[in-house]
């Protein structure tokens, strides 16, 4: 049995830490680098670099060897690791059959890297045009996607009740972006029903994020497929798939320097990569990596359903953390379909997961099943099932970060 302390810090510090990975990434997006002066005659240009950040949080990543390496030094060589709990070593005798992640094999990871690079780049353009609340929970439509690539590559077969929860969690996003883009809309008139329109900048945003889930479940089905075959410990997955995520960015250096009239550049001219771009770059490094570990530990000695819930108050905490920074409101009666959206997105995805009841007519004639989806699984942290036997991995994910 764990102390009560040692796991309260641990969900403490998960909850802090997934709030600052994007509340810290916008905050960079919001930096002024360029006609910051009242006295200048051009437009400010902020600091919008996707690409940049993308990077940012595959080198947070990598900082996941940090406890694996230290593990390796720490204990003898016939020691067990570290970072193995003990009812992991328990059972270790159900892993014979598992093929250790080695060698040449290790570059199957690269093909997730690339998805979550891709959808991280363009949640990171999504970002830069909707607020941090909206962004948060349109991810939730992650569960959307994993549930129909699952049942197409997967063969997984889907009860009623979690279509139906696929279906609430849609209409819940689907809410959450029309009161955002009402709410915005009419920001100049007041909020009425006949002067508010929609934003097309943030409808613009909106889809970029739903399209960034499609590569994002990918991500995790790749993932899952690997881990059905091989076994490697989690922390050190995430490693690689930072490092192949890194790798990848800098061979495209080459590539983009011929052309330069893209927007969306990976390395930043100095002039934007002032001090403070800089620092916030180090604390999103910092925060992807203290997430990733924070969640992995919460798993081990929670369980993955906990974990659901902790995310899900992380969605509220972005929300609540945005409005107290000035940068959202909260407008009567604009905001109350927002509010009905978060209930919807909360519902479907415990419903999904199996935290709450499904209605009667739609309970499966089978007493177990295995939900497929957990939010602890976003943001930057893949392969939280490496490594565990079948029988006890935790859910595929749900979301509803990578950062």
């Amino acid at each position: 049995m764990f102390s009560k302390s040692v796991v309260s810090l641990l969900v403490t510090g998960m909850l802090i830490t997934g709030c600052a990975n994007s509340l810290l990434t916008k905050w960079q997006d919001n930096m002024c680098v360029a006609n910051c002066g009242p006295d200048d005659k051009l437009p400010a240009r902020y600091f919008e670099q996707p690409v940049w950040q993308t990077l940012n949080m595959f080198v947070g990543e990598m900082l996941c060897f940090l406890p694996v390496i230290y593990a390796k030094l720490l204990q003898p060589k016939k020691a067990q690791p570290l970072l193995v709990e003990e009812d992991e070593r328990a059972e270790d005798t159900n892993k014979d059959h598992a093929i250790p992640l080695t060698g040449w094999k290790v570059c199957w990871l690269w093909l997730p890297a690339l998805c979550d690079l891709t959808a991280t780049t363009l949640m990171g353009v999504g970002l830069i045009h909707i607020p941090v609340s909206i962004y948060q929970m349109t991810r939730g439509a992650l569960v959307l996607w994993v549930g129909v690539l699952s049942v197409i590559l997967l063969r997984t077969r889907l009860f009623a009740f979690q279509w139906f929860s696929l279906v609430t969690v849609m209409f819940g996003v689907g809410l959450v972006g029309l009161s955002g883009s009402l709410i915005r809309g009419g920001d100049e008139a007041g909020f009425t029903s006949n002067t508010a329109e929609a934003d097309p900048e943030l409808i613009m945003g909106m889809t970029l994020v739903l399209l960034a889930q499609l590569f994002a479940a990918t991500q995790f089905v790749i993932e899952d497929k690997i881990m059905r075959t091989y076994s490697v410990e989690a922390m050190l997955a995430v490693g690689y798939e930072g490092f192949f995520g890194t790798f990848t960015i800098l061979l495209a250096l080459p590539v983009i320097a011929y052309f330069p009239s893209i927007p969306l550049t990976i390395i930043p001219p100095s002039s934007e990569l002032t001090s403070s771009v800089l620092f916030a770059s180090f604390l999103i490094m910092f925060s992807i990596a203290s997430f990733n570990y924070f969640g992995l530990s919460v798993t081990r000695r929670i369980s993955a359903t906990a974990r659901s819930t902790i995310d899900t108050c992380r969605t509220l905490g972005i929300w609540v953390g945005s409005v107290m920074l000035g940068w959202e409101k909260i407008k009567w009666p604009g905001s109350v379909p927002q509010f009905i959206g978060f209930g919807l997105l909360v519902y479907g995805t415990f419903l999904f997961n199996g935290l709450v009841d499904p209605p009667s007519f739609m309970r499966p004639t089978r007493s177990t099943q295995v939900p497929l989806i957990d939010p602890a699984t976003t943001d930057s942290d893949p392969l939280s099932g490496a490594g565990i036997p079948e029988g006890e991995r935790r859910p595929l994910l749900a979301d509803q970060s990578s950062a």
